[in-house]
């Protein structure tokens, strides 16, 4: 830059201190080189990129009066919005939500009435069980058929009700049971002849649910997975119901045979009893669930899995034999050994 061309600044484009002296190349309070261009931090200041421009100190500068900062709106979040967060900890929209971001769903896990439901269809499963052994030993049971029987009824009513639920909320789904005479009725008929039902009904709950209205659902194609967009009604439906009746019979199946270890296991003629007649009704039970064609969820489970489904079937069907058979069973087991 030539010297007759150079006019310095009045003020100094960094302090503002005057400048006094002619042609001065330097701020004789900061050090400014006033020869060099203006840096963006000071365009963004409202001083000119030119230094000749710096002709108001930066105390006159009109200053913009500061907008209040308006927090960030939050989208709305249906059903709790019970999602998991992305690694920046910001929430994702519903169309990048996937089952795995999905958390599980709080909640009491059973209310008062859902207790006293529980209550009544143990008591039915205890009167199907006084009429199966009606049927098989053709005698009223003694003191000790009458008595063991009551908690073991109840555990496994709340088994039956309490895993379905169970892998219901694992996938964010809470859901409100309930049943009427009728299904307690119902239960009581089918269970006296070796056929166990247990109906109640499954509402969702809402407001402790914590699934978005859309979410994304993996999906395998000729190139492999893609994501579809997927409604909250049609996720519960085609995978969250169908793994939990699946899941939930399977754990029942594992419980049926603990039992039937027990009774092929103890020496003692009335517990013998208790264990055969317990087994019966929990592998009719997932009979009566997962039977082809006729099973009352047959259909909704073969969604997780048809093979799973059937194979689940069978082995309750191979319980339910044994448990028919009786000690024959055991034997033949063992001569064959």
């Amino acid at each position: 830059m030539s010297d007759d061309s150079y006019t310095p600044p009045k003020f100094c484009p960094q302090c503002g201190t005057p400048v006094t002296r002619e042609g001065a190349r330097f701020c004789t309070s900061c050090g400014r080189d006033f020869t060099k261009r203006v840096s963006d931090a000071d365009v963004g200041a409202g001083i000119g990129a030119n230094p000749n421009e710096g002709t108001v100190p930066p105390s006159e500068v009109p200053k913009q009066p500061s907008q209040p900062v308006q927090p960030a709106q939050q989208q709305p979040q249906p059903y709790g919005a019970g999602y998991r967060q992305q690694s920046d900890k910001q929430p994702r929209s519903y169309d990048m939500i996937t089952p795995n971001d999905i958390r599980p769903a709080t909640g009491k896990y059973f209310s008062r009435a859902e207790y006293r439901m529980i209550g009544f269809f143990a008591l039915m499963a205890f009167i199907s069980h006084i009429m199966r052994y009606f049927i098989f030993y053709n005698s009223f049971p003694n003191l000790l058929n009458l008595l063991v029987p009551i908690p073991l009824y109840l555990v496994v009513s709340i088994v039956i009700v309490g895993s379905q639920k169970y892998f219901m909320r694992e996938k964010g789904v809470n859901t409100n049971i309930s049943a009427n005479r009728f299904d307690y009725t119902r239960s009581l008929v089918f269970s006296s002849f070796f056929l166990s039902l247990v109906p109640f009904k499954q509402k969702i709950d809402k407001e402790n649910t914590l699934i978005p209205d859309r979410l994304q659902t993996p999906k395998a194609g000729e190139y492999g997975v893609s994501y579809q967009d997927t409604s909250r009604a049609e996720y519960i439906g085609e995978s969250v119901k169908p793994r939990m009746h699946l899941l939930s019979n399977f754990v029942i199946q594992i419980v049926t045979l603990v039992v039937l270890f027990f009774y092929f296991s103890t020496n003692n003629a009335d517990l013998q009893t208790v264990y055969r007649l317990l087994a019966m009704y929990l592998a009719s039970y997932t009979v009566v669930e997962l039977a082809p064609v006729f099973g009352r969820n047959n259909e909704v489970a073969g969604d997780y899995g048809r093979f799973r489904t059937l194979g689940l079937f069978v082995l309750a069907f191979a319980f339910l034999g044994a448990t028919l058979l009786g000690q024959r069973f055991f034997t033949a087991l063992q001569s064959n050994a």
